[in-house]
């Protein structure tokens, strides 16, 4: 009966049930929401709905990584660190190390100014170069209210998501995954209700756009509160403001490989709307938005372990670091491959059943977009890992790979349609990062074992 309890108490303060219930919201989500949209807008809406998301996701980049830098900081701070260098870490930390509540506070004093540079800035580039990539040529993409609406509360929702994003970004550097995954869940069920009532009332694709731009407040709200109460009250009253510019030249290697890795992939489906129609980016986009749907449930058995992993980097801890990663990157493909299966066999079914209006891809490009998001999944669950060391080694790939896929992707694109822009990314990334992220990672980890030990 011990055994008993104990194992439910474990499982009731996990991070990882509710890491997984994000992903199934989100699948609960489309089965419902993008469902009754898919049967009340037709395939040019859903289009523009792939390529706002993907607009306004690429604004977002204008933040160049300081949310994953910032994330890390809080990580080696929560460990006990009393400074981080430029690059790499410390001296090794003991296991019982106190946090250092004054330099999280001092992390969210300077987060607080940039972060409303970088949501004004966001809300700009989505309305003006967002804006010249929906209307420029011969035939406006925004032709109703409804369209142009939508466009419009997708950049301010860009600009909403990056002025609180340190919150999240902190909360979950703290090693506080199980808030961290709570509060995005009630973010999500909230954008789903508002979708929902949105589109019952004739709203169009504008009523997604409105539950987008709640789902970017509500969790940062959440986060913000539960961070003031972590870090007691009495730290704020000689509170020292962090010197961002200490972090600046990690964190803008850390935002060109994430830029880099928006211009790989996700950046097909905005070309694609460009080199065919928004008929077939609806069902592009649907199957990408089902593609990195499932990417973000397969790794979320390493993302929750990631905030650990960065303190065990501190602590010099890196035969469990070894342990881990074999352990959770084998967990993340296996789950990927099961649910990518089984979505390529059921996926047509399901979408007949609900009376979509936009069909998906055929099968074989379905299965050929599913191999390549797959890839990529085992990429990036080795630069995640790589970027706990405080360090960028993979730059360099990465955004070779973004200088390869973009322009090959329109190029192929307008000659191969769909299978052009699915080759594209592959192309890029087989010339280095399939291989060489990976082999960096564990050769890296694997030649510490001197470190273990002084």
């Amino acid at each position: 009966m011990n055994q008993l309890v104990h194992l439910f108490h474990r499982i009731r303060t996990a991070a990882l049930p509710l890491a997984f219930a994000m992903p199934v919201v989100r699948l609960l989500g489309f089965v419902i929401v993008t469902a009754y949209a898919l049967r009340t807008l037709n395939p040019g809406d859903m289009g523009l709905w792939y390529v706002l998301q993907q607009i306004a996701s690429l604004s977002a980049a204008i933040e160049l990584g300081f949310g994953a830098t910032v994330g890390r900081h809080a990580s080696y701070y929560a460990a006990g660190s009393e400074e981080v260098p430029t690059f790499g870490l410390a001296a090794k930390l003991t296991a019982n190390s106190s946090p250092r509540f004054d330099l999280l506070a001092g992390l969210v004093s300077a987060c607080r100014r940039l972060y409303s540079y970088f949501g004004a800035a966001s809300v700009i580039l989505a309305l003006v170069a967002g804006g010249l990539w929906l209307t420029h040529g011969e035939a406006s993409m925004l032709q109703t209210r409804s369209q142009f609406a939508a466009y419009v509360l997708m950049a301010f929702g860009a600009g909403f998501n990056l002025f609180g994003l340190y919150w999240l970004a902190i909360l979950l550097g703290i090693n506080q995954p199980r808030n961290y995954y709570a509060f995005m869940i009630v973010g999500l069920l909230v954008n789903y209700s508002i979708a929902l009532l949105g589109l019952w009332s004739g709203l169009g694709v504008a009523a997604l756009a409105s539950g987008y731009v709640i789902w970017n407040i509500v969790p940062r709200v959440l986060a913000r509160h539960k961070i003031l109460r972590t870090i007691p009250a009495s730290t704020w009253a000689h509170v020292k403001r962090a010197r961002l510019a200490t972090i600046w030249p990690i964190t803008w290697r850390g935002g060109l490989a994430t830029l880099s890795s928006s211009f790989t992939i996700p950046i097909t489906t905005v070309i694609c709307a460009r080199v065919a129609d928004l008929d077939t980016a609806g069902s592009y986009g649907l199957c990408m938005q089902i593609a990195l749907l499932i990417h973000v449930l397969a790794a979320s058995w390493q993302s929750v372990k990631l905030p650990l992993i960065a303190q065990w980097q501190a602590q010099h801890r890196f035969s469990d670091i070894r342990r881990l990663c074999r352990q959770r990157m084998a967990l993340s493909l296996l789950t990927y491959a099961a649910a990518a299966a089984a979505i390529i066999a059921l996926g047509p079914w399901v979408l007949s059943l609900i009376g979509s209006r936009t069909p998906p891809l055929p099968t074989a490009q379905w299965i050929a977009l599913m191999f390549v998001v797959g890839l990529d999944l085992w990429v990036g669950l080795h630069s995640a890992a790589l970027l706990t060391e405080n360090r960028v080694p993979h730059l360099a790939p990465f955004v070779v790979s973004a200088l390869i896929s973009a322009p090959l992707a329109w190029f192929l694109g307008r000659l191969w349609g769909v299978w052009g822009l699915l080759a594209a990314p592959a192309i890029a990334q087989i010339t280095w990062s399939y291989w060489w992220t990976p082999m960096l990672f564990w050769r890296r980890v694997s030649r510490k074992r001197e470190l273990e030990n002084a």
